[in-house]
């Protein structure tokens, strides 16, 4: 029975970390400051020359690693829906630029 009520207990936890965040950055925020804002919490902070270690051996373009933001992971990234496309697309370079 206690298997059964942590197995169900994550299967629930899984499924409410994938729902759209309602993330939407401010007009002048930077790429840093939203990666800080939205992404830092679950990926590695971002520290001056240091990898954040999310992407490279993946070796995505840019607009991969946009639509990956705009959609979501599997389970557990949510989508970043209210990020516009042009901010998604500078971001994602920022992150592929400091990995």
């Amino acid at each position: 029975m206690k298997t059964f009520l942590l197995l169900a207990t994550s299967l629930l936890v899984l499924a409410a970390c994938n729902k759209p965040s309602t993330y939407q950055p401010a007009a002048g925020d930077s790429s840093e400051t939203i990666y800080a804002d939205a992404c830092a919490r679950c990926h590695n902070p971002f520290q001056p020359g240091k990898p954040l270690g999310i992407v490279k051996s993946l070796n995505p373009n840019a607009q991969q690693v946009a639509n990956k933001i705009q959609v979501g992971g599997t389970m557990v990234m949510p989508a970043f829906e209210q990020i516009p496309a042009e901010r998604r697309l500078t971001l994602a370079q920022w992150i592929i630029d400091n990995n």
